[in-house]
């Protein structure tokens, strides 16, 4: 009966371990890297400076791009698949799992959700309502499956709505949701304009992020 209580928590514990590399919601939020000078960030497996770092991601900004380059990568392979990068705005943004002291837990690999452990730096996390509405655009990955409705609930009343010809911004988050309006002002001169009008999208699901968006 004890040998088979110490396996069961053996077992236990091999699952929680795991579950670094598996999606645990959306986090707390995002940070940025936007800066003109060159930085280098180093990604642990534990908030332990006495330990040695997994990998290295060198970030080099110029005026016409940024260019990350990944080193001291280890045996099996790690890939930096950040949350969001944009050479022209030499902008990088990483999804922030969590906060412990002065550091902060992100995702490394945004395909895979891994995450590492980064030294905190100057930048402060974002919450993702502020982040969400202070993206200048959205829509939805997949309009199909992730129609605007009428108000915040999967069953509720659908919008006739061609996304081509809209561009909705972000004015409230409702957990899962946000509200979105349909703001002609942000849509380009070759747009078919639409009158304006708001709905619900559902942002996220099982930590995955369902709308695209611009900045």
């Amino acid at each position: 009966m004890i040998r088979c209580f110490l396996v069961g928590l053996i077992v236990l514990a091999v699952v929680l371990n795991s579950c670094d590399t598996s999606r645990q919601g959306m986090g707390e939020g995002v940070i940025h890297f936007e800066r003109e000078l060159s930085t280098r960030l180093d990604f642990y497996t534990k908030p332990d400076y006495t330990t040695e770092p997994v990998f290295s991601v060198d970030l080099v900004y110029n005026s016409a791009r940024t260019y990350i380059k990944t080193t001291l990568k280890k045996e099996g392979g790690l890939d930096f698949e950040p949350f969001y990068v944009s050479s022209g705005r030499s902008l990088l943004i990483l999804q922030v799992m969590e906060q412990k002291g002065d550091w902060v837990k992100v995702i490394t690999d945004d395909i895979k959700g891994v995450s590492h452990w980064l030294s905190k730096p100057q930048e402060k996390v974002e919450k993702w309502p502020h982040f969400l509405q202070s993206l200048f655009r959205v829509r939805p990955y997949d309009a199909s499956r992730n129609p605007l409705r009428k108000s915040p609930n999967d069953n509720a009343r659908l919008w006739d709505v061609n996304f081509s010809s809209t561009c909705f911004s972000v004015v409230d988050v409702q957990g899962d949701w946000i509200k979105v309006v349909n703001d002609p002002l942000k849509c380009p001169d070759e747009y078919i304009i639409e009158s304006p009008f708001e709905g619900f999208l559902k942002w996220k699901d099982d930590g995955k992020i369902l709308i695209n968006f611009l900045l």
